[in-house]
Formats: structure tokens, sequence, C-alpha cells
């Protein structure tokens, strides 16, 4: 059985007039009762994310992060000896972390951790 569609009459009073443009999408086997509120789940967005695709950001945003950029030759640069033992090591002299403000990023830990240099005598790197 085919269902009618509504032809769009300009002269009929609109109530949401903002969400003209909205459209959701729904399969076939969803029933939503009228009146019933539908909740849309963004996902696991940073807020720079919300803001360029949806328009806005959340307050206290739990997937904002912040990248860190690490540049080990810049750090060693006075320590030439040093230098050369971090690339005899096939260490990466660039390393890039994601930070969040409510957790701690053990992968950054666990760098600085195992690449702690003592930069005099013997036992340099």
């Amino acid at each position: 059985m085919a269902k009618k569609i509504k032809k769009y009459n300009p002269n009929e009073p609109k109530i949401y007039k903002d969400y003209e443009s909205l459209i959701m999408k729904t399969s076939r086997d969803d029933r939503v009762p009228p009146n019933n509120q539908i909740y849309f789940n963004y996902g696991q967005y940073s807020n720079r994310s919300l803001l360029l695709h949806y328009g806005f950001a959340i307050e206290g945003n739990k997937y904002e992060h912040a990248w860190l950029s690490f540049n080990i030759a810049q750090c060693v640069g006075d320590f030439p000896d040093v230098l050369d033992k971090v690339v005899a090591r096939k260490i990466s002299l660039f390393r890039k972390f994601k930070v969040y403000s409510h957790r701690l990023c053990m992968d950054m830990v666990i760098f600085f951790r195992l690449n702690n240099w003592t930069f005099w005598g013997e036992k340099a790197v």
C-alpha cells in the first residue's frame, strides 16, 4: 500500500522554521511514537572537530586534546656525542603525543622514562 505524500503548502503555518533543512533518516524497523525526543550521538570528537563539522563546542569536553611535539635534535643539539648515540640507537628524532586534560599520556611518560639521558660523564645516553 503506497503512502500519500503531502504536498508542500507555503501558506501552512510552520512550528519549527529554523529546522526546515534538518533531515534525519532511520531504518524501516525504527518506530518513534509522536512527540517523543530523539537523541543524536555526534561521536567522540574534540571541540575543534565539533565546531568545524556541526557549529558548536562543548564546555568540559572529555575528548578535548592537544598535540605535544618533541624534537630530540633541538634538545640535545649542544651535545653532539649524545645526538650521535641517539641516531646509532635508531631512536626517532621527532615524537608527537596526543595529550588529554583528564588523563595521563602514558606514551609520553614511557618515552621520556626510557630516554632519560645523562649528559655528563661516561654514562651519557
